[in-house]
Formats: C-alpha cells, structure tokens, sequence
C-alpha cells in the first residue's frame, strides 16, 4: 500500500506536468482518490498542519509573532520566520515569486498574519531612519572637530572612529549604486562630507568577480571548486559562498545593502552563477552531461546510468519540465546547445 500510495502521488505530479498523455492516473482516478481524502502533496499536508498551529498560537496570544526559538514548538517558530520573509518580498513586488500561492497569502491574512508584517516593516524603518540621525550627528561633530572631509579607514590616526567611518562608506556605496535619497545626500553634503574625496572605482568585489569570470572563461561554468587547486584562486571559492548568503538573506526579506546590488546580481546572473543550492545541483547535473557527451557523442543517458546514476533521470525531468515550460530560458538555452532539447524536439515530429 505504501509504494502504490508513492506512485499515485508521482503519477499525479507527471499529470499536473503533461496531462494525460504523461501519466497513468485518469480524471476519473483523480477524483475518486480526492473524494476518499487523499493527500497528493505532503508539502501542502505539512503546510496545512503548521498553519492550524499558527491559529492556535494566535488564538492564545493574540498575535502572530511566534518567536523563532519557539520552545513549546521549534517548527512552527522556524515556519513563521521563513513565512515573514515571503510575505515581505510579496510586499515588495514580486508577485508569484515570493514563494506563496494566492491561497497561502489569502489564508494568513485571514489571521492578520500580513498586517502584522507590514507594521513591522514600518516599524522598522523608522528605528533605521533614527539610527541614520544618529550617525549623521556623529559625523557632524567629528567634522566640526577635525574639518576633515572624510574618514580613511586606513589611517591608524582614525581607529577610534572605525564605526563611523565603516558607516560613512556604507552611504558613499549607496550613493554609487543609486540607493541613496537626494534627502540623506544633500544632509551629508551639508555637514560638510565629500563623496568624491574617497574613491570607490574599483572594490575587491569587482576584483573576485573578475577571477570569477577568467574562471568561467577557462572551465565554462562557474562551480567553483572547494580546494587550492594551481588553476584557481583560493579566495575565489569562499567568495561565492558568501554571495550565496547574501542573495539568501534578500531572498528572505533582510536588509543586506549594498553587500549585493541589483546590478551585481545581474552581473551574477549573466555569468551563469548558481544562486542557491538547487541551481547548484542544476549546474553540476549539466556539466556531467556536458562530459557525457564529450565522451558518448549523444545525450541519451539511460536512466540507469551505472557511473552517475542521478544523471539518467535528470535528464528525463529537464524534457518534462521543457515540454511544460517550467524551465528558465538560460537552462533551456545551456540543454539546446549540447543537442539535449534538439533531440526530444525531433522525437515528438517522429
């Protein structure tokens, strides 16, 4: 019972892919085993049971801010975490790629769950823009002070004022990246701050994103090794680490800036840069299809291949999820350049 119960859940999952014509399980079956209760997705189950915790957490208290160390319910304060995050980059704009269905979004706004986000948020910007006022007000003595224009980080002289100077090259970054208001530009500049006094041409990211390249350049992908190789620089492999951290912690709704711009993360994206762990396998899946073909002179990887044995069914999934249109349009431009996509194309005209 419970292999045949796994098999109905992955029939349903190739239905939803490719209709009828991908799976076994029929309309017909579809709603018998609905009618009898069947759960197709234990996500959506696991989801459904945290969010009637959520309730009842609500219910008690008054209020959905469950804290992340929750004791009486570890899950659910890790759950409500991750959920504030989506819920922030919903209110931020981006739509269906916040990581919630418009159900999931209906349900916990039933529970205020999104005005509690919201007040937060703004909560939150108000203690920024009085911890702004603050460092604003201690450049302002220093200069009066000192009658210097700003603050070399590299001067021994300085050391006291580290913070300060740290918080000074924060803004004149923003200020690069287009990030800072003409409101906060005008005030520095007023308390006698010059934004052109330190020079921010070129930074050492600009220098790791260039190794980065002449790496992609040679190897043709940007899965950067974890060891010390003659070929590779070893800062370069903790430097993509840490821009996967920092593209996790936007991902989340935290304020990481400018650690990551958008104009870096454009850049990134270009080079084919692997965001998260998923695009990690992704990219590693293809360059062993890559040397598959190098070496068999096809990309017809059976499903059993005895040397990667994940790389077969890879394979099968990139076609469905091509035939669905599910796949971004550089993973489908990196599958059509070894002939991968090309070759399904001329099955289906056989």
């Amino acid at each position: 019972l419970v292999q045949w119960v796994k098999r109905q859940r992955s029939n349903y999952s190739m239905y939803k892919s490719g209709g009828e014509r991908a799976s076994p399980l029929t309309p017909e079956r579809i709603r018998l085993l609905e009618r009898a209760g069947f759960i197709w997705s234990l996500t959506d189950d696991r989801w459904n049971e945290m969010f009637e915790a959520l309730k009842e957490f609500r219910a008690r208290e008054g209020h959905c801010f469950v804290p992340v160390n929750y004791e009486a319910n570890p899950r659910l304060g890790a759950w409500v975490s991750g959920h504030r995050g989506k819920v922030r980059k919903f209110n931020r704009g981006y739509g269906a790629d916040c990581g919630l269905t418009p159900e999931r979004l209906q349900a916990l706004e039933s529970l205020g769950f999104m005005k509690e986000v919201e007040d937060a948020e703004k909560k939150k910007g108000s203690q920024e823009v009085d911890a702004w006022e603050k460092m604003l007000n201690e450049w302002k003595v220093y200069h009066a002070q000192t009658g210097d224009n700003t603050i070399d980080m590299e001067d021994s002289s300085t050391a006291e004022h580290t913070n300060l100077a740290r918080w000074l090259r924060k803004q004149l970054l923003l200020k690069v990246y287009d990030q800072l208001s003409k409101e906060r530009i005008s005030a520095l500049q007023k308390e006698g701050y010059d934004f052109t006094a330190t020079d921010v041409t070129k930074s050492p990211w600009d220098d790791m994103f260039q190794s980065l390249h002449s790496f992609r350049t040679k190897h043709g992908h940007c899965l950067v090794p974890d060891d010390d190789g003659d070929d590779t620089d070893p800062e370069l492999f903790p430097w993509t680490v840490e821009q996967r951290r920092h593209y996790s912690h936007l991902e989340k709704g935290l304020a990481v800036v400018p650690a990551l711009t958008d104009e870096r993360i454009r850049l990134l994206t270009d080079e084919g840069f692997p965001w998260t762990e998923k695009d990690v396998v992704w990219s590693t899946r293809f360059q062993e299809l890559v040397a598959y073909k190098k070496e068999m002179g096809h990309c017809d990887v059976p499903v059993w291949f005895p040397s990667i044995p994940a790389l077969g069914h890879w394979v099968v999934m990139q076609k469905r999820l091509f035939e669905s249109g599910k796949l971004v349009k550089r993973q489908v431009d990196l599958l059509q350049s070894v002939g991968l996509l090309k070759e399904q194309d001329e099955e289906d005209d056989v």
